[in-house]
This record gives C-alpha cells, sequence and structure tokens, in this order.
C-alpha cells in the first residue's frame, strides 16, 4: 500500500520550467531515492511516517516547478551508496542523521525528532533499569542508526550482544519479532512503535534514550543550490515538523495536499483483501480525493464510540464509515453530515424459529445493539411508545455482521440491522431473518467540522457527479448488492471437460515447470472461473485464474491472454507455497497455506498461523488449526490485534476445501483408471521430518 502511495506521486512526464539555481540528475526532474516497501504491507491503521513524508516530496518537486520521480532501493544499506552514485537527487526514507553520514553526505534542515526506545515483550519483567541489559542481546534494524547507539550501550555493558535483523526486516517486523519473543530486547524510533500499536500491544517501552534523532533528508556534497532550496521549503512549512493533530480547514487541506479519514476495520468500510485495499468507503473516499487533487490517509479507531471523539479531538479531517445520519447525532456539537447517499431501511432481525410479527409483538423480547450505534436510538424509540421490550448494549468492538452471528447461535434474542447490510450477511444462513422495517427511509454520510461549508460544498459536489454517472451503483452494488462469497462452482463436466482440450496442454506444462500436479490447477481454475477466460470479478480479477492486473505485471505475464494466465497463476501459487513462512509444514499444508493466501492473501495467513500458535493450535497445519484461527480472524476482537486486520474467513476456508476436495477426487478418479499411479505428496499429509 505505502509503495502505491508513493508511486502515486510520480507524475506523468511533460516539459516544465527548470530551475537554474541548481542542477539534477535528471533534468525537469526532482529524482528521489527510497526505500521499496516490503512485498506485504500491513493494513494500514494509521498515517505512517513515510507516507506523510512522500506527500512533503511531493510539495518539494512542486516548489521547485520540478515532476518528481522516486527510484526504489531494496533495503538501507543500498539507499545512500546509490545516492553517492549519482543515481538520484536526494535519499529519503526516513533518514536519521548520524555523525558518520553527516561527515558524507549534507543533510537538510531536521524536519522531525523522534525519540529512539529500547523495547521488549509485555510480559517481560525482568527489567528494572538499563543496567539490566547486561548479558543480554539487544536487535537492531539492519544498517540502521540504531546499530550506533547499541554499539555505545556496550562501552557500557562489555557483555551486551548486538544483534542485526536481516536485510529485508522492516522496523515492523523487528517490533513484532520482539512482541513474538524473538529477540528479548530491540532498539527502534518511537515513531514506529506508534504504529505498530495501532494494532498489537504485545510490546513494551521500557527505556528511552536521552538524545532526540534528528529525520532529514541527504544529498550530495557538490549540490548546496539545491540543499538551499531544500531548507527554504522546510523552514516554510511549519506543520512537517511533525505528523499533525489537529482541526483543519479544506483551505488547509488542499494546501497541504492531504484528507486524514477517520473509519473502521470492516468489509464494508476498510479491510485488506489480497494485498490490496477494499471498501464501500474506501472507494469513494478515494474518487473523491483524487477529483480534489489529495492524498487519503485512512486513520482506523479500535472501536466505534471512538469515531466522533478522536475526530473532535483533530486526528482526522473527515469520518467516513457508513454513519446513518439521525436527528440524534445531528445534535453533537462540533459535527455536521454532509450529503446523505445509500439508501436503506433499518429492520429488526431473528431467529427464524422464533419469529416477531410486529412493535407488539417485541414485548418481553431483547434488541441487542451497540450503545453508539443509530439502533440503540432506534431501539429506544421503540420502548418509547410503551412496549415493553428490552435493550442490551452489546461491546463496542463488535461489528454487525458478528452481532447477527451471535443471534444465529442464540447468543443474541434480536438485533436491529440496515437492510442493505442485512441482504448481503444473511444471504450465507437460513437460521435468521428480517422480520419488518423500522421507522423510515435512512441513509449514510460524511462527517465534518461543523461550519465547514467549502467542505461540505466539495463533498456534496462530489456525490452530486458521481450519483449522476454510473460509478456509484457500481461501487454500491460491489458491496450491497451481491453475495460477498463467490458462487458455488458446480462440476459440469459438460462445461470443463471440454474447455481441457484447449487447455489442458498449457496447464500440463506449467503445472509440471512449477512442480505441481496438473488436477491441482484444473481445480483451482474450476473454482476461479470455471474455465471461462472472459470472467472479470468486480475486484479487479482477470480470466481463467482470476489474476490481479498488479500481480501480473510483477510475475511478467499478460493475464488477457489464456496462457499469460494460467503460467502467471500458476506461478503465482509456487511462490506462494515456496515462501519461508511455511518451511516448517508438510508438502499438503504448504498447499493449504498456498491456496489461502492466493485467496485472501499472505498477510492474513501469516497472521492465522501466529494467532493459531497463541491460542495453543499448530500453525503448521491447516485443517482444524491455521484454518480455524483464519475463522476468528473475521471477529474484531481478534481483528483489531491483527497486522493485516479483518479477514474474509469463510471465503478463503471454502476456497481451500472446495479445491481440496476436487483435487483428491479427481486424483483418486485417475488413480482408479491407472492403480499404478502414486498419491500426489501434496495429498499425503505425512509429517514432516524435522
Amino acid at each position: 500500500m505505502l509503495k502505491k502511495i508513493l508511486v502515486a506521486a510520480v507524475l506523468s512526464f511533460c516539459t516544465v520550467l527548470f530551475c537554474a539555481d541548481f542542477t539534477t540528475v535528471e533534468k525537469g526532474f526532482l529524482t528521489v531515492l527510497m526505500i521499496s516497501p516490503p512485498e506485504m504491507d500491513s493494513l494500514p491503521r494509521r498515517v505512517s511516517p513515510e507516507a506523510f513524508e512522500a506527500i512533503r516530496l511531493q510539495k518539494l518537486a512542486d516548489s521547485l516547478n520540478l515532476k518528481l520521480k522516486i527510484n526504489f532501493v531494496n533495503n538501507l544499506s543500498e539507499l545512500l551508496p546509490a545516492l553517492r552514485e549519482g543515481k538520484g537527487d536526494i535519499a529519503a526514507s526516513m533518514l536519521t542523521i548520524t555523525p558518520e553520514r553527516d561527515k558524507i553526505y549534507n543533510f537538510s534542515t531536521p524536519f522531525y525528532y523522534s525519540n529512539e526506545l529500547l523495547i521488549t515483550n509485555s510480559e517481560n519483567k525482568s527489567f528494572k533499569d538499563i543496567k539490566s541489559l547486561e548479558g543480554k542481546s539487544v536487535a537492531v534494524a539492519y544498517y540502521s542508526s540504531q546499530f550506533n547507539t547499541a554499539l555505545q550501550l556496550r562501552k557500557k555493558f562489555k557483555k551486551l550482544n548486538i544483534v542485526q535483523a536481516s536485510a529485508d526486516a522492516t522496523v515492523s517486523d523487528l517490533i513484532e519479532a520482539v512482541g513474538a519473543g524473538v529477540y528479548e530486547y530491540a532498539i527502534v524510533d518511537e515513531i514506529y512503535l506508534e504504529n505498530y500499536k495501532a494494532y498489537a500491544d504485545d510490546v513494551k517501552s521500557v527505556y528511552q534514550f536521552n538524545e532526540k534523532q534528528k529525520i532529514a533528508w541527504a544529498l550530495n556534497r557538490n549540490n548546496e543550490g539545491l540543499l538551499k532550496k531544500v531548507n527554504e521549503f522546510i523552514a516554510q512549512h511549519h506543520t512537517f515538523n511533525n505528523i499533525p493533530t489537529d482541526k483543519r480547514t479544506w483551505s488547509e487541506i488542499k494546501k497541504l495536499g492531504y484528507l486524514r479519514v477517520l473509519v473502521r476495520n470492516n468489509p464494508y468500510t476498510y479491510y485488506l483483501y489480497k494485498g490490496q485495499i477494499k471498501g464501500f468507503e474506501y472507494e469513494l473516499v478515494s474518487l473523491f480525493a483524487k477529483k480534489n487533487g489529495l492524498v487519503p490517509f485512512f486513520v482506523v479507531v479500535p472501536e466505534w464510540e471512538y469515531l466522533i471523539p478522536w475526530f473532535n479531538d483533530g486526528k482526522a479531517d473527515m469520518i467516513a464509515s457508513t454513519m446513518t445520519h439521525d436527528q440524534v447525532r445531528d445534535a453533537i456539537k462540533g459535527i455536521e453530515f454532509c450529503r446523505p447517499y445509500g439508501k436503506f431501511t433499518e429492520q429488526i432481525i431473528g431467529r427464524k424459529s422464533e419469529p416477531v410479527k410486529n412493535l407488539a409483538g417485541l414485548a418481553g423480547r431483547t434488541i441487542c445493539v451497540r450503545m453508539s450505534s443509530s439502533y440503540w436510538n432506534t431501539a429506544k424509540k421503540i420502548q418509547d411508545t410503551g412496549i415493553k421490550v428490552n435493550l442490551l448494549a452489546v461491546p463496542e468492538n463488535m461489528e454487525t455482521f458478528e452481532i447477527l452471528d451471535m443471534v444465529a447461535s442464540g447468543n443474541y434474542d434480536l438485533t436491529i440491522c440496515d437492510s442493505n447490510i442485512a441482504d448481503v450477511e444473511i444471504e450465507n444462513t437460513d437460521k435468521i431473518q428480517p422480520f419488518f422495517n423500522v421507522g423510515e427511509a435512512k441513509s449514510y454520510g460524511w462527517i465534518v467540522r461543523d461550519g465547514e461549508q467549502e467542505f461540505m460544498k466539495a463533498v456534496d459536489s462530489f456525490f452530486t457527479g458521481l450519483q449522476k454517472s454510473s460509478d456509484f451503483n457500481v461501487i454500491y452494488a460491489r458491496y450491497f448488492s451481491r453475495n460477498r462469497y463467490v458462487d458455488d462452482v458446480k462440476d459440469d463436466e459438460t462445461n470443463w471437460h471440454p474447455a481441457l482440450e484447449r487447455f489442458g496442454p498449457l496447464i500440463k506444462k506449467y503445472s509440471g515447470k512449477y512442480g505441481f500436479h496438473w488436477l491441482l490447477v484444473v481445480s483451482q481454475i474450476l473454482q476461479e472461473s470455471r474455465f471461462d477466460h472472459s470472467v472479470r470479478s468486480s475486484v479487479g480479477g482477470i480470466g481463467l485464474m482470476q489474476l490481479l492486473p498488479d500481480t501480473a505485471k510483477d510475475l511478467g505475464v499478460n493475464p488477457y491472454e489464456p496462457e499469460g494466465n494460467i503460467h502467471g497463476g500458476t506461478k503465482y501459487l509456487s511462490q506462494l507455497r515456496d515462501k519461508k513462512f511455511f518451511d516448517d509444514a508438510n508438502a499438503m499444508n504448504k498447499l493449504c497455506f498456498a491456496l489461502a493466501s492466493y485467496n485472501g492473501g499472505l498477510g492474513h495467513i501469516l497472521d492465522a498461523r501466529k494467532l493459531a500458535s497463541s491460542i495453543g493450535r499448530d500453525p503448521n497445519i491447516w485443517v482444524g488449526n491455521v484454518e480455524y484461527a483464519v475463522r476468528l480472524l473475521s471477529q474484531e476482537k481478534y481483528a483489531k490485534k491483527a497486522r493485516y486486520g479483518y479477514c474474509r474467513s469463510d471465503e478463503i476456508i471454502w476456497y481451500v476445501r472446495n479445491i481440496m476436495t476436487k483435487y483428491f477426487a479427481y486424483v483418486q478418479e485417475e488413480r482408479f483408471k491407472k492403480p499404478d499411479a502414486p498419491l500426489p505428496e501434496d495429498l499425503k499429509g505425512e509429517k514432516k521430518d524435522k
């Protein structure tokens, strides 16, 4: 996600005014060297320092009448050498000024100051003071400024062991390793710990080093003219000294070029799917930001009740979380709803076995909803009519789909739900149903600050234009007017057996190349597309194996051609299977992990393996273990502590089960015809030797 934000800042090539009082590596461009974000980004829950830095770099380029061009390097050890070799004008990526670096490079005026912290696992009770490090190990990021801090510590504590994390490990990886007990201690910048603690609480800071670290941009010694311009720019942008938490006007938002938006991590607002951010509100906000020349940053609140307080504290510029516009919220000071969108009614939902015909039938029953929701206000109005219905406040961290699950299981009696959400959620169960509508039709609305008329005009103009086109209906249908899960794939042999005459040779070619049984790839294609290469999914999947365009580009294949699609899909599945994370699993479980990652994204499966370990399940076994943990990741109490957030659990579990069932059946059919044919390794399920 971060890489997409950075790349989005690079403008298209064209002729521009060039300033003559400094030189650049490429005329007309400000070329910035940055560390390429890792293969997987965690779900962004706050405005990351790197993303904020990217916005400032774009503004710097604009101020110089240059186009911004970002050249990525693999890691920190390559960053400054690339600058010295003339591959860029500026080296960025939140660089700390150290005495060693300062001797070789020019550094700009610091634009950020950060404390270095000593961190350890939250359960560690042994640390008393800094002397506790004697005889211990402390980890630092590869080639980082924290290595110097660790060296200074070792002058005091001779038995201190310094461990450098691998070159491809991010600071978040390092912090996570401390939480998992891989390292006992580590030294990190506080800005990275703050971002990590937005979703995890398994690490704590136990010591703050005295001297604040100066974060700046590096330039070569021979570019004094550019250095002067950079320092002038930093001096003029005072808000750059810290990632802001303030109440900004629309003109200030436009001037600074970014928009902070409060959201929830749920299947309708903002979530991670196959490594890409999805969500109804996410898509709408992204279009709005693009129309207004802004970069959106999404801030995830831990619970629903925090949305308005965080907004009023200045932690965001807008709320976009499918919030119902009602009279109670209208009366809240400091906020104002913009133009409404998305019509729906609220419905009483309960078990089919215990129906309610009308309002009078609610007497003696219990409605279970969040107190911060509009549903609570609706339930209170029902009580005000004199009907003796009970009202139960459920935990604020529960999402609506979780409450519906609790009703279906019999743990809750009744609930209230928006009709559009109910249409999607209860399609997958035969235990609950809507009984009747409550009140008049309602709408969602974005929230801005009271009195921000220019902001409201911009939002109103956006929705007016969007709803005149087909774009709004397309986005709305993607999340509310269809099943969230893929339709069941029926094994109609009259459809797919003839397709093998056309695609069979390609399947056998590439399954053999990447070490799969060809019937595994047949099973996966059946699940993805039913051998219909014209299929295009709502999330962007293309063709037989539903390759995403970005994935196909990374793999170097053309997904629009059947051969490129089969080649790319099989290659990608092999890359997932062969990840080092799965080295301790046997062939069958590696395949299950790979299929689950193909469908839902590798990050969610890594979260599930970590969760499985923490609850006493085996992280190297899919069925009943990691599969069980995947299911938990659709629940708020687990998702909010997961690096990759909410997970579309049922779809992933269903996907793996269906493919593996088909695969086993087809192999058995083949072996019936050829009894001597061996069972593929990835169907044996034998334990791996340690």
